[in-house]
């Protein structure tokens, strides 16, 4: 029960009917229905993505995941193809507002005049590039 505790992305767990109710069940099914909220925050997030880090976060945990099609194919009745297409767009919202979602600019990157190259050139498939290698767990929240 710790180890499932301490597992994110469990969304499904059969067990045996004669499973007796005590501490350690009640941590199962309480992470069960923890990982369930994460996945449909995850969801929520593809259907409706915002610069929000907590439906953030729960799309990054479940991305790549087959559980996160399914549930996305079940919850709004798109099919596979349909589906697969969201995910990119949302993906793409993720990578384009990464630095906004994660607290480190409010709305767009401004550089100080100079003579050099500035970042905030970048276009973005640029920014894409560099967010693919990042989390939104590796900026810190304050």
């Amino acid at each position: 029960a710790k180890g499932l505790w301490q597992n994110k992305q469990i969304v499904e767990f059969n067990i045996t009917r004669n499973l007796l109710c005590d501490e350690s069940s009640f941590t199962v099914w309480e992470a069960l229905r923890r990982n369930k909220g994460f996945l449909n925050c995850a969801v929520e997030f593809v259907v409706l993505p915002r610069a929000d880090r907590q439906h953030a976060e729960a799309f990054e945990l479940f991305l790549g995941k087959p559980c996160l099609l399914s549930h996305l194919i079940k919850v709004t009745g798109k099919t596979e193809a349909e589906a697969l297409l969201a995910l990119t767009s949302a993906e793409h919202f993720l990578q384009d507002n990464y630095l906004i979602i994660t607290g480190v600019i409010r709305n767009s990157v401004k550089c100080h005049p100079g003579n050099g190259t500035q970042v905030e050139k970048l276009n973005g498939d640029c920014w894409r590039a560099i967010v693919r290698h990042l989390n939104l767990t590796d900026v810190l929240l304050p």
